[in-house]
């Protein structure tokens, strides 16, 4: 896809695996900024700075490629919340989400957006985390379900969820209970903060790739076309 054809309401997802590559052996280090690479090296473990590396490099290519531009040359800026944004190319969004060994980008113009993956894993308090962080009618279609399809459903109404609050820009201080998934149609919100009304203005797209790897797209205006491009 190229930038003449990626028009408001289209939306372009690149997802795959990473692999904690010598990142210096395939020159992604140098297509970061210098905070980029001061950020990396922060990280505690060589396995975790190759990996932001691997991810941010990622990131360039996916959108210099979009933008036709030297991945090098791309700017990144921060919202006061702290989004990242394109300062060179204010009509254009994206948000990026990375869990386990696997990594998904979005990228629109003219919205708002956010992207949530999870790689799905086991977790004994998650009865727990359902009551703090879902709604009532999410709670009460969740608690019906046979227990075996309990931990899928979870990660289908979370991804929604971070999703959501992601392309608000606010992320999970909004309140993620506050943020409701219609459980009749996941593909819309029942509900959501009153600054960020009405809920018919958003739309979730979904796309579970591999058995446990969960990950949703949000954007707040009526989706016109979606391509997920898995990079292998």
């Amino acid at each position: 896809m190229t930038e003449a054809t990626l028009k408001p309401g289209c939306i372009e997802i690149e997802y795959g695996k990473l692999y904690s590559i010598n990142v210096l052996n395939r020159n992604y280090y140098d297509m970061l900024s210098d905070s980029e690479r001061s950020n990396a090296m922060q990280r505690r473990t060589a396995e975790m700075q190759n990996r932001y590396v691997e991810i941010h490099a990622k990131k360039r290519l996916a959108l210099s490629e979009l933008l036709k531009c030297k991945p090098e040359a791309l700017v990144f800026a921060a919202e006061a919340n702290g989004k990242p944004y394109l300062p060179d190319y204010p009509d254009w969004t994206f948000n990026l989400s990375h869990s386990g060994d696997y990594f998904a980008l979005a990228v629109a113009r003219q919205c708002r957006l956010g992207i949530d993956l999870e790689a799905a894993r086991s977790r004994s308090n998650l009865a727990g985390i359902v009551m703090k962080c879902f709604a009532a009618e999410e709670i009460t279609y969740w608690e019906a379900l046979p227990e075996e399809e309990r931990i899928s459903a979870f990660y289908r109404f979370w991804t929604r969820k971070e999703a959501f609050v992601k392309a608000t820009g606010r992320g999970i201080a909004l309140g993620l209970n506050r943020c409701v998934v219609d459980p009749s149609d996941p593909g819309r919100m029942l509900r959501v903060p009153e600054e960020f009304a009405p809920a018919s203005d958003w739309r979730i797209a979904c796309n579970d790739w591999k058995r446990d790897i969960f990950c949703a797209v949000v954007i707040d205006r009526a989706i016109e076309k979606i391509q997920w491009r898995e990079i292998v």
